[in-house]
């Protein structure tokens, strides 16, 4: 398995694949992890998710190269005001992302694992994309069985690729990165199902190449209820995560907004909380907002089920082309889930179909003002409450993933054998 994020990293990008690792023993898979190093001071730490490796998977550091010559080149042109140029030597060392430098090394550390211990499968995680060409470097120098999982889009990322930030040759080298992946890897996984359809139709590949398995929760993180209830008064709503680019709440915002004018009250009966170190400005007189930094998984979790109402927000642009994977937490959590979404996308499906909470359109204040007023009013009569189907949610258990990821390795296995 190679992924960047990995404990004691921590933020959403870890937990699918430690929830794998932990799982896929059980059902006759052991990895051997390929990740980043200790020494990134860009990303938070989560120390408590170290514990959930299992003991016999092996993990092998890699440290991301700081101070690197073509970095060199580049802060030397930004010092020199020379940053256009500075910005296109970016993105010629910095292909398919900034870790590609990363991945050279850990090319090197996969071979010395192979070489000693010939695994059956090679598998490759982004959002890191550069882990992919770890994958591919592998595939055609041992010819093992190569599975590229993307918890992100590549290619139409409004994220990752913005036609605003990236020129135009390097939107095109990108697009052929991606078509060679989807050439040479034996099966793709996707987190999102229209993502993966997408995909495939795309680069023309054969039924059941591309496979969406999405994110999920683990039932272990929940095995312990909190015994704090919401508070009286005031709905309590819990956001967990942090805002960044297209991730942003400015659909709950620009809804709170009109209230002022149109219902004051309503703001008075509502508190706010985000944890996570999120960047808002809800400074509407009357609402009360709590701002969190950064905590631990499992502090986030605990704030999940002494919430009324848990939230999650995507705008238009990402309603198509993400799960936020704080839904699938959510759901385990049990409180009711308040998805300010789009209608049509698949966060809106899975909140229907597990029966877990209500829907909101982002671009609607009205709609979105209306279904707070029905929570408030569930609250006040002690109502709010939502019977989830236990049968859909279970889907989304990491137990139950891990199963159907241990199946798709064992038919390339049998592919290849064949």
């Amino acid at each position: 398995m190679v992924t960047y994020y990995f404990p004691p990293i921590g933020g959403p990008a870890v937990y699918p694949m430690l929830k794998f690792c932990k799982y896929l023993p059980q059902h006759g898979w052991l990895p051997a992890v390929i990740c980043g190093g200790k020494n990134d001071p860009d990303f938070s730490s989560d120390e408590t998710l170290v514990k959930e490796i299992p003991e016999e998977v092996e993990v092998r550091r890699v440290d991301y190269p700081h101070g690197t010559i073509w970095r060199q080149v580049r802060g030397w042109l930004f010092a020199h005001r020379l940053g256009r140029i500075g910005h296109h030597v970016g993105f010629f060392i910095d292909f398919p992302c900034r870790f590609r430098e990363w991945a050279e090394l850990a090319i090197a550390e996969a071979a010395h694992l192979i070489e000693e211990s010939r695994p059956d499968v090679i598998w490759t995680s982004s959002p890191v994309l550069s882990a992919h060409y770890v994958g591919l470097a592998i595939k055609q120098r041992f010819g093992i069985p190569w599975v590229a999982d993307f918890r992100d889009p590549w290619v139409g990322n409004p994220i990752l690729l913005s036609e605003e930030h990236f020129p135009q040759w390097q939107l095109g080298r990108q697009a052929g990165a991606e078509a060679k992946v989807a050439r040479e890897s034996d099966c793709c996984t996707f987190a999102h199902p229209l993502v993966a359809q997408e995909f495939a139709q795309r680069h023309r590949l054969p039924q059941g190449k591309a496979v969406p398995i999405t994110c999920g929760y683990d039932p272990e993180d929940f095995s312990e209820k909190t015994t704090q209830n919401p508070p009286e008064g005031r709905l309590l709503i819990v956001h967990t995560g942090s805002f960044y680019g297209e991730y942003s709440p400015k659909p709950l915002y620009n809804a709170l907004k009109t209230t002022v004018s149109r219902k004051p009250a309503l703001l008075k009966r509502l508190k706010l909380v985000f944890v996570g170190g999120c960047n808002v400005d809800f400074d509407f007189d009357g609402l009360e907002v709590e701002v969190l930094p950064r905590v631990s998984h499992s502090e986030a979790i605990a704030w999940m089920q002494r919430s009324d109402v848990q939230m999650v927000i995507l705008t238009r642009t990402m309603g198509n082309y993400s799960i936020a994977s704080k839904l699938f937490d959510y759901l385990a959590a049990e409180r009711p889930i308040l998805a300010i979404v789009p209608g049509q996308g698949s966060c809106a499906e899975i909140v229907r179909k597990t029966k877990s909470g209500l829907v909101a359109d982002p671009d609607s204040p009205e709609e979105i003002i209306g279904v707070l007023e029905t929570l408030i009013k569930m609250k006040a009569e002690q109502a709010l409450r939502f019977d989830a189907d236990s049968s859909e949610v279970r889907k989304f258990s990491y137990p139950v993933l891990s199963q159907t990821m241990a199946k798709l390795f064992d038919e390339c296995v049998g592919m290849r054998r064949a």
